[in-house]
């Protein structure tokens, strides 16, 4: 029995963007992600932590689901579209930072999107308030996996990139000197 809402052709596609998020939320979204389930669970509320909100139609059962998954599968309701789609945009708007919703809809119920604004498709486009630092924050992360510098601090107190990288390459310095000495 498949329960996730899982796209076809005879389905229809909307979202509402992702909300805008900082340096400083990524840096806790990813470390609240990479810690035990429990860690994940502990942090599904922070407000920097909103998260991936999916609706659609469940064959097998017959009726529209929207939930996300963060640590456990959380189900916020199943019913009629109408139904269903006012749950999925209410617990939207109050998810935190980062939150999305995507929603299949069937052609007979696409009318619905209209009346809580959704937007046609898939999110395709990248966000225009991500910043250059926010991309830097893998790299970091390998960094802090590996032990080899402080690069979450060093990311999350720079302005610019460049400032980032000048910060990992003067801690790397430092250390080649002091263990040379």
């Amino acid at each position: 029995m498949n329960t996730t809402p899982i796209p076809n052709t005879q389905m229809q596609e909307f979202h509402l963007p992702q909300k805008p998020y900082s340096v400083i939320d990524a840096i806790n979204r990813h470390a609240a992600g990479q810690g035990s389930v429990g860690c994940a669970i502990a942090a599904a509320d922070a407000n920097y932590n909103g998260h991936a909100i999916i609706m659609g139609w469940n064959n097998y059962r017959r009726y529209y689901i929207c939930e996300h998954h963060w640590g456990e599968r959380v189900v916020h309701a199943r019913g009629t579209a109408e139904e269903v789609l006012r749950v999925a945009v209410d617990e939207y708007k109050q998810q935190g930072r980062g939150a999305t919703l995507n929603v299949w809809l069937k052609p007979q119920d696409a009318h619905l999107a209209a009346k809580y604004n959704l937007l046609p498709g898939r999110e395709a486009s990248p966000q225009t308030w991500r910043t250059p630092l926010h991309a830097e924050l893998l790299g970091a992360a390998m960094y802090e996996r590996n032990g080899l510098c402080p690069a979450f601090a060093f990311l999350a107190n720079s302005q610019t990139v460049e400032e980032y990288r000048l910060k990992i390459k003067a801690f790397f310095a430092l250390h080649r000197r002091m263990v040379a000495a």
